[in-house]
């Protein structure tokens, strides 16, 4: 897969399946490949698996796989289960900026919960303050609760480190 031969990776990874390989990582890569090909629901079924194979005192180190389960489960508009598979991956891993970023933004953008949205924002931006697309959240959030004044310093700031970025620059706009 990082020598952009996901072909042959995917190929090689179901080949292992048929012959009864069973392991977590087995799955969970090829889980991965689907996702980058934004297979969403192929991508779920091999989650899924993958996760099956794991036992309960195994899956606290998984915490990825509940993230990554979770942008698939968003992505194909299976919000509910997003939700379910983001909290897992708070629940195993509580202070993961990517985590909190993403969860909280996209709380942010179904304008629901935004006061756990903006907690959850903050936390991120303070371990990772020069992520334009952290501080962009931090910014949106705010202004999305009407603190219109406040998110311009954050709008800023996260266009100072995105530029280029047409969401950073589109949320600057409307700031």
């Amino acid at each position: 897969v990082r020598q952009d031969q996901s072909a042959s990776a995917q190929e090689i990874l179901l080949g292992l399946i048929n012959e009864g390989f069973d392991d977590f990582v087995v799955f969970d890569s090829l889980a991965d490949i689907f996702s980058v090909k934004e297979d969403y629901e192929t991508a779920i079924q091999y989650y899924d698996t993958a996760l099956q194979n794991v036992s309960d005192e195994a899956e606290s180190g998984k915490w990825a796989t509940f993230f990554v389960r979770g942008i698939s489960y968003d992505q194909s508009g299976n919000w509910e289960q997003a939700k379910r598979d983001l909290e897992k991956a708070l629940e195993l891993s509580p202070n993961h900026p990517e985590v909190l970023n993403y969860f909280g933004y996209s709380l942010i953008e179904r304008n629901e919960d935004l006061d756990r949205a903006l907690g959850m924002i903050k936390s991120a931006v303070s371990q990772r303050p020069e992520s334009g697309y952290i501080v962009d959240s931090l910014a949106w959030v705010l202004f999305r609760q009407g603190n219109y004044k406040e998110a311009i310093g954050p709008m800023e700031r996260a266009i100072q480190l995105e530029p280029h970025d047409p969401i950073v620059n589109d949320h600057l706009g409307d700031v």
